[in-house]
């Protein structure tokens, strides 16, 4: 979850960064900016992994 919500998101502020910096060379392809996942991903994320996890050991056990 700290690498969705933050670091990626940190890279995709880098990536604008970089891509303002060589805005003006011919030959660079612009990097992706939006790297990272909102906080409703996250929380998505978070609920599909314990309903997953639920019907495993439901159907496990």
């Amino acid at each position: 979850m700290l690498d969705a919500n933050s670091l990626r998101r940190k890279v995709g502020k880098h990536a604008v960064a970089i891509n303002k910096l060589a805005a003006g060379a011919s030959d660079y392809q612009a990097l992706r900016e939006r790297m990272g996942h909102t906080r409703l991903e996250i929380a998505a994320g978070i609920i599909v992994g314990i309903a997953v996890a639920g019907v495993v050991m439901f159907i496990l056990s």
